[in-house]
């Protein structure tokens, strides 16, 4: 399996390898260069953070990561994971991808193998995974157990890097309506079939920081279900009076047509409160559902 990827897709990444294939001659010629690059899928996180880290790099940096002289290039590993992760990458596709001998492909002997797992300096997630494999080489199995332990370490604060990364970016967008909407943007979310289960189900159809206006101890005693047990100290769960708070104050903006919150400037994006009547509806602010006027 592999990944496309495309200058519209990863711009920076796109233009790494075309320095890389630049440099070495590879294709004969810029306007030989391809549109796009196909990627082994065992790459694909790396290629998920690549933008984001590329990003954060002056281009002369860039350009060194690409085709700078070894000491520079770790130079600018040690300042960032991140860089060490994509250098390995662009040592890969260098290689065309071989992956016979990853420890000839990247020049990793057993000694640079060992200092990576004590130096006690953070590397990347695959610098883990390639001194893993070679200590299994050598036979040094203690240490490739030790190597993969860093490795799942170091994935989870990868992952929660990206979590915080995206929340961050979250936090940028502000969620504004381009649109006020008309009856026909009502939109059903649950049916009142649902009976005591419907705030419940209401809520695990979106994320709380999909709303404005409502807090999150109340959108966590109503996803916890009616049925749950109350909190310590306390003779009820609160579900219905933190179903009231939800639903008398809470707002959200999204698209009718996708359900979802989006920056596409094609896009309708329309602000909803919530309405009750058995059932349990989206309806836009400015709206009576139960009149047949529309917003102007």
């Amino acid at each position: 399996m592999t990944i496309m990827v495309t200058k519209e897709s990863h711009p920076l990444l796109v233009e790494m390898f075309k320095t890389i294939d630049h440099d070495s001659g590879k294709s004969g010629g810029l306007e030989k260069l391809p549109k796009e690059y196909e990627i082994p899928d065992k790459w694909e996180t790396t290629v998920q953070r690549a933008e984001q880290i590329l990003g954060e790099l002056t281009p002369a940096e860039r350009q060194t990561l690409a085709i700078g002289e070894r000491t520079e290039m770790l130079d600018i590993c040690r300042k960032n994971t991140g860089c060490e992760e994509l250098n390995l990458l662009f040592g890969a596709y260098f290689a065309d991808w071989a992956d016979d001998d990853l420890a000839t492909t990247y020049g990793m002997t057993v000694e640079e193998a060992k200092r990576i797992i004590t130096d006690g300096q953070p590397h990347a997630t695959v610098t883990y995974d390639l001194v893993s494999k070679v200590m299994r080489t050598y036979l040094e199995y203690r240490l490739s157990y030790v190597a993969d332990e860093l490795a799942r370490l170091q994935r989870e604060q990868d992952d929660i890097a990206a979590r915080m990364y995206d929340i961050r970016e979250d936090a940028k967008q502000v969620r504004v309506a381009n649109t006020p909407g008309t009856r026909d943007d009502i939109l059903i979310v649950v049916d009142g079939t649902r009976g005591i289960y419907a705030p419940q189900s209401f809520c695990e159809m979106f994320n709380f920081e999909d709303f404005d206006g409502i807090a999150k101890e109340d959108w966590d005693i109503v996803l916890a279900g009616p049925n749950a047990e109350p909190a310590e100290g306390d003779t009820e769960n609160y579900y219905w009076d933190a179903w009231e708070e939800i639903s008398g104050n809470a707002n959200i903006v999204l698209d009718p047509a996708t359900f979802t919150f989006h920056t596409d400037e094609k896009g309708r994006l329309i602000r909803y409160y919530i309405w009750q009547d058995g059932d349990i509806w989206l309806v836009p602010v400015g709206l009576d559902p139960e009149s047949n006027e529309d917003n102007e």
